[in-house]
Formats: C-alpha cells, structure tokens, sequence
C-alpha cells in the first residue's frame, strides 16, 4: 500500500505537469502494486481505515488522469480498462461513473452503457435517494455526456 501511494502520488505529479510518458511508467507500476494489495477487509481500526481510504482516492485520481488522458487521445479500450480496474470499489463516484458511460458510448456499447446506469441508479436508491433523485442525478450524467460529445 505505501509503494502505491508513492508510485501513484509521484505520477499524478508527472501528468500534472504534462509529463504523461513519466505518468504512464509510474501509473502502470501502482497499478500492479493494486493488484498485489490484500484488500480493504484488512484495514479495521482507525488508522488502518484512514490509510485504505487514502489508497481508494489515490486510484480514484489515477483512473480519472490516465482514463481521461487515453480518451483524449482516442484510446477508448485502455481507458475503459484503466476504469474497469476500481468499479467496484468506486461504484458511487460520479466521476468515475461518467467517464465509463462514455466510454462504453465510444465504444459503441450502449448496452453496458444502460447496464452502468441501471446499476448506479440502484446504488443511489440503496443509500437513500429518492427515485426522483436518483432519476435527476442519472439526467444530469447523461446530459452532461451530451455536452462534452457536442464540444468535442
């Protein structure tokens, strides 16, 4: 967990200042340590649960900066891959569910597009929303969606 957090801090770093080759070389690297990780059942008490949560939002911001760096340049498949790595750790963030919403649309998978926001819209409803609300919040996802496709 503490080589992740290295790895993935010093590659947010890099793809702040542009540096995307250095980015991808220490993303890919974090990402293996993610996989090597025996998860979050581990981390009980408090401090342990603090830095689980610490690792979670580290790969949240590395899906988000590699996931949407390779759909700018047009590498739908190794952004989805990328994203697909965390759903179901990340399965309520909002970001995170749109940036895979659109890539299944660029994908030309409109069926797991629907499948993702059925998903997240029984997830929303589970934790409380209303449905109006969860209807609006999956609205505003999409419409949101339909505007970055127009400006794009």
């Amino acid at each position: 967990g503490v080589l992740f957090l290295a790895l993935g801090k010093k590659g947010l770093h890099h793809a702040g200042r542009q540096q995307w080759w250095q980015a991808e070389n220490l993303f890919t690297e974090a990402y293996s340590c993610w996989h090597q990780m025996k998860w979050i059942e581990h981390f009980r008490y408090d401090q342990a649960v603090a830095f689980g949560e610490e690792i979670i939002a580290l790969m949240r911001d590395i899906c988000l900066s590699w996931g949407n760096l390779l759909l700018s340049h047009g590498q739908f498949d190794e952004a989805l891959a990328i994203c697909t790595h965390t759903e179901h750790l990340l399965t309520m963030d909002e970001d995170c569910v749109a940036l895979r919403y659109r890539l299944y649309l660029l994908n030309k998978a409109p069926i797991k597009a629907r499948e993702l926001l059925g998903s997240y819209r029984r997830e929303l409803i589970q934790l409380g929303y209303e449905k109006d609300e969860a209807e609006e919040m999956i609205s505003d996802l999409v419409r949101e969606n339909d505007e970055k496709s127009f400006s794009d």
